[in-house]
């Protein structure tokens, strides 16, 4: 198989000075393996969408395709913003502020809203434009807001702008509302697209097309969704909802029901519904989540259109990602709408759990899934090294960020620079071999199933009734138990329960199945609020062959009803069922059930029954590897080699294919089957005739021979 073994490539506006990119694109194809490039002008002057940009494009491409390697191109909306803003001004992506005032007892009040420009890898978003939305007065009853006395005040309320980014609303509502309380909602228009109109993807097809004349190997968009919380503050989010009249409007068609008055039904349901406030969360979350869904779709759609079924498309909706756990402000970048993103391959960045890569490469279909990486702010090659080593050992591999990028070396190592680019190239050798060997994804025994209406609802997650806690909430808990058991030697799979209802999840005579992959036991974190469609499911899978274990309650489903009596019936029947998140709790009871753990030291086994091993840490090639009696359909296999090894073997016992560094000797059963007097790194297949043949490497070359015998 021939996976793209990628290096990403951030230009400024110095690399357009005299075309140095040109040399650059020699320097990188002279002292690396890397067989593809993808470059952004995430930084630039010229723009995405100027004719020297595109110019220089297609001498990029003409440039790569000289030297044998693939070419992808980021065409995102974002680094131009500015000009779909100047040609669309009244779209874009507003952010709400709710202020809560006591009228005094004239009906008068005021309150403050404040903000602060917000920004991320494309630059700053500045807020302007406040606007009242809306304003209501209200009483209090029992659980909630008294629904005869919501009144619409707007039109007796008045905003002043006090200081740049600050407004004071006035509330000049009269005796007639002395006492009551009352609610208010500001919205900030950002200078950042909104992601709700159509004229966002119009604008987007208009630079696809503006590169359909340009020999793309693929196309790329990164970390789509809104933009990220001022200051990267997020404890707030929850209060703090988009908007734009395009939103209000998708809102309103999908669900039949008033945006702003859900936002105020977020915050505070009618006494006499308290199942409002659950419509308002899950409407909201989900509106929002599918657009952001719609959009890599038409994308995907669009680069396959265009550049033909083969074009890559990439690349990760994966955002914040700096901590395997608490990855809690992606809720509020796309609705973490990571599972239901279009790729032929699933795709990650930094630190996001392994339970995730593996799922969302058995989501994808591709064999290998890519997650980028680029150093954290460690300024050593070695964190590359070992990046590529752990991706390798669970069927992924590493997208290499960067060649250079210039205005983000507080954090990303730049690999231009001497020795560093060929060292981690070295690692690349090995891993071309991989890609020859690689057939299949990593088997996951376990799918832990999170509750994403729990993961999504402040009630379940705020602790003081204000700061929602970023490391501490149902997000955290899913993610923990994922990770908790990955670390403790099973190979899971990490999914929202929105995959279900999606119907990606299904039981199938008695399996689940998600994507290529099927599982051993079931692990269900946090069902509070779930669909009836989930809870349908759970009692699904009581019938089925499968282990259930349950942690959490679910007292009420989607729509509010009482589930109390369904649960329990359901939580009868599975294997355990606890009401608070315990990983310990579940590992004994997966090793009480006999659920296999992975038994492949520094290394995993595949779906189709073959085994990759590889070195571990921050080293680099030419360490020795031992591989001492692993088990692979059955049968003892001992090598000599360094580095990595994998192997599968044929319905004979022999080896149908492997590959190594620096290989030496192979035994099965303990028996030689394959001795070389020159040890090399190999990648070696047996043809259906029973011959074998052999391929090494050297940087993008692939050589091939045919071997008389493996000894």
């Amino acid at each position: 198989m021939n996976y793209n073994q990628i290096l990403y490539w951030k230009w400024d506006d110095s690399d357009f000075d005299n075309e140095t990119y040109i040399s650059k694109i020699d320097d990188i194809a002279s002292r690396s393996a890397f067989d593809t490039l993808l470059v952004s002008f995430t930084w630039c002057n010229p723009k995405l969408n100027e004719k020297a940009g595109h110019d220089a494009i297609v001498a990029v491409a003409d440039r790569l395709h000289s030297h044998d390697m693939k070419f992808l191109f980021d065409i995102d909306v974002r680094p131009v913003r500015s000009d779909f803003l100047s040609r669309y001004p009244n779209r874009r992506l507003g952010m709400v502020n709710a202020i809560e005032v006591d009228l005094d007892n004239t009906g008068h009040a005021s309150g403050m809203a404040a903000t602060s420009p917000s920004g991320d890898h494309y630059g700053e978003y500045c807020p302007a434009n406040p606007r009242l939305l809306r304003a209501y007065t209200y009483s209090l009853g029992d659980g909630g807001y008294v629904t005869s006395s919501l009144t619409d005040i707007t039109n007796l309320c008045s905003l002043d702008e006090t200081a740049s980014n600050q407004v004071e609303v006035r509330f000049d509502c009269g005796h007639e509302y002395a006492g009551k309380k009352a609610l208010s909602f500001v919205v900030f228009d950002y200078s950042y697209p909104d992601i709700f109109c159509d004229e966002l993807e119009s604008f987007h097809q208009e630079l696809l097309n503006m590169y359909a004349d340009v020999h793309l190997d693929g196309v790329t968009i990164d970390e789509w969704g809104a933009f990220p919380q001022p200051n990267f503050d997020f404890a707030q989010a929850w209060r703090k909802p988009w908007y734009s009249e395009s939103f209000a409007n998708s809102y309103k068609a999908i669900t039949g029901r008033d945006l702003i008055l859900d936002f105020f039904n977020i915050l505070l349901p009618p006494a006499g519904d308290p199942a409002a406030q659950l419509r308002a969360i899950n409407g909201y979350y989900d509106v929002f989540r599918q657009r952001n869904i719609d959009i890599e779709q038409l994308f995907y759609d669009s680069v396959k259109r265009i550049w033909g079924p083969d074009a890559f498309v990439g690349v990760h909706p994966t955002w914040y990602a700096i901590d395997k756990v608490a990855n809690t402000p992606e809720i509020w970048k796309n609705a973490l709408d990571w599972w239901d993103v279009k790729r032929d391959y699933g795709q990650t960045d930094e630190l996001v759990t392994y339970a995730v890569r593996t799922a969302l490469a058995h989501k994808c279909g591709g064999a290998v899934f890519y997650n980028m990486w680029y150093g954290m702010g460690v300024t050593e090659a070695s964190n590359f090294w070992a990046e590529a080593w752990e991706n390798l050992r669970w069927g992924g591999r590493t997208h290499t960020l960067s060649y250079e990028c210039k205005a983000e070396t507080n954090v990303v190592l730049e690999l231009a620079k001497p020795g560093l680019l060929e060292s981690v190239s070295d690692i690349e050798e090995l891993v071309a071999l991989a890609n020859l060997f690689q057939r299949t994804a990593v088997k996951s025994n376990v799918a832990v199933i999170m509750g994403y209406p729990a993961m999504v609802n402040w009630t379940l997650n705020v602790r003081d009734g204000k700061t929602w806690d970023m490391n501490s909430n149902v997000l955290c808990d899913g993610f923990r138990i994922a990770e908790d058991l990955f670390q403790d030697g099973w190979i899971c799979d990490l999914i929202p329960s929105y995959e279900i209802y999606d119907k990606d999840l299904q039981i199938k005579d008695g399996n689940l199945t998600y994507g290529t992959e099927s599982y051993d036991a079931v692990v269900f974190v946090q069902p509070e609020f779930s669909k009836t469609s989930t809870l349908q499911f759970l009692d699904d899978l009581t019938s089925s062959r499968l282990p259930l274990i349950i942690l959490g309650n679910c007292r009420e489903n989607w729509n509010g009803v009482d589930a109390s009596d369904w649960f329990n019936k359901i939580t009868a029947h599975a294997d355990m069922s606890l009401s608070d998140v315990d990983s310990s709790s579940v590992i004994n009871k997966l090793r009480e059930l006999g659920i296999a753990q992975n038994d492949v030291r520094n290394g995993s086994r595949f779906q189709d029954g073959s085994v990759i091993i590889c070195n571990q840490g921050p080293v680099h090639r030419g360490h020795s590897l031992t591989i001492n009696g692993v088990l692979v359909d059955g049968h003892r296999v001992d090598a000599v080699c360094e580095d990595a090894f994998g192997i599968a073997l044929g319905d004979d016992g022999g080896i149908e294919r492997l590959f190594a560094g620096n290989l030496s000797e192979v035994r099965i059963d303990g028996q030689i089957a394959l001795k070389s007097a020159d040890p090399k790194d190999i990648y070696i297949e047996r043809s259906p005739d029973g011959s074998y043949r052999a391929a090494t490497v050297h940087k993008r070359t692939v050589a091939w021979e045919n071997m008389v015998n493996l000894l």
